[in-house]
């Protein structure tokens, strides 16, 4: 495992763009370790990324805050979801 605690039964889910600062070398870490590597592909508001999130199984995510900022506010939206 390294500092990230990637390893074979992380599901991470990559909501920014591969040459981002933030993605550089997650896919190839992901891949290196076994790791499930979830793609948003061109869905990026709250709905979608929760129901990626929840379908998926994901353990870690990394995003801009703009991203999160939809998350939370889809999640405010619907107080019955716990998001924990």
């Amino acid at each position: 495992r390294d500092t990230f605690d990637i390893h074979s039964g992380t599901t991470l889910l990559l909501v920014v763009p591969m040459f981002h600062a933030n993605a550089w070398g997650t896919p190839y870490s992901a891949a290196m370790v076994g790791a499930k590597l979830v793609l948003p592909g061109p869905h990026l508001d709250g709905e979608s990324v929760y129901r990626l999130m929840k379908d998926e199984g994901v353990t870690i995510m990394q995003g801009v805050p703009t991203v999160w900022m939809m998350l939370f506010a889809y999640l405010d939206e619907h107080p019955e979801i716990d998001a924990r």
